[in-house]
């Protein structure tokens, strides 16, 4: 059996608010994480799930995660501009 080892990017962020937070984090990793969420709508649509019915889900996902605990949303929406997506 073979190993293959992929390189992942390390991101170091030492900011304490939630959005700033996130978009250092999206700055960093913004050469790689749109290819991974096209991956992703890629992986979905191979199984039968539409891009439109994934990008609902996730709209969805990030309501009611904003609603249990807003910081969370904040980041996650940090690491989507930092990354410009």
């Amino acid at each position: 059996m073979t190993e293959s080892t992929t390189a992942r990017p390390h991101v170091c962020v030492d900011d304490t608010r939630p959005r700033e937070r996130g978009f250092a984090r999206g700055t960093q990793l913004r050469t790689d994480l749109p290819a991974s969420v096209e991956l992703y709508l890629r992986l979905f649509d191979t199984v039968g799930v539409s891009e439109n019915r994934t990008r609902d889900s996730a709209h969805r996902l990030a309501d009611v995660l904003g609603a249990w605990g807003p910081r969370y949303l904040e980041e996650i929406e940090g690491i989507a501009a930092g990354a410009g997506l």
